[in-house]
C-alpha cells in the first residue's frame, strides 16, 4: 500500500516514479483511503479499555482453573491427623557432607 500512495512531499505515487507507470492493483485497493476521525489519544484510550478488558476475563478464567485443579488435587491428598502427645518421626532435610544420602537415616528420633 505504500508504493501505492501518493507521496505527500512530492505528490506522485512512488511505484509511478520507479516504474513510469501506475501500478496494476484491484478496483477494491483503488479506493481513496478512509476519512481519519480519531487522533492518537482516543486510539490508545480504546486499545487500553480491550486489553484491560481483556486481562479481566482471562483472570477470571485462571481463578476459575486454578479452583479447579485445587479441587482435584484436595481429591487424593491425605492430611494426617495427629493427637496431642502423639509421637511423631520428623523428616530430615539437612544436607551432611561426606554422608551417603542413600545410606543416611530419613527420619529423626520422635518427637
Amino acid at each position: 500500500m505504500f508504493n501505492t500512495t501518493p507521496h505527500s512531499s512530492i505528490e506522485f505515487i512512488p511505484h509511478e516514479l520507479l516504474f513510469s507507470r501506475k501500478p496494476n492493483i484491484p478496483y477494491v485497493l483503488q479506493r481513496d483511503p478512509p476519512e481519519i476521525r480519531d487522533n492518537y489519544n482516543s486510539c490508545v484510550q480504546e486499545l487500553q479499555s480491550r486489553l484491560q478488558s481483556c486481562y479481566e476475563v482471562e483472570r477470571s478464567k485462571l481463578r476459575v482453573k486454578k479452583e479447579k485443579s485445587k479441587e482435584y488435587y484436595d481429591r487424593n491428598t491425605n492430611v494426617p491427623f495427629f493427637a496431642i502427645g502423639e509421637k511423631v518421626l520428623l523428616h530430615d532435610e539437612k544436607i551432611r557432607r561426606g554422608r551417603s544420602a542413600k545410606l543416611s537415616q530419613v527420619y529423626i528420633d520422635p518427637y
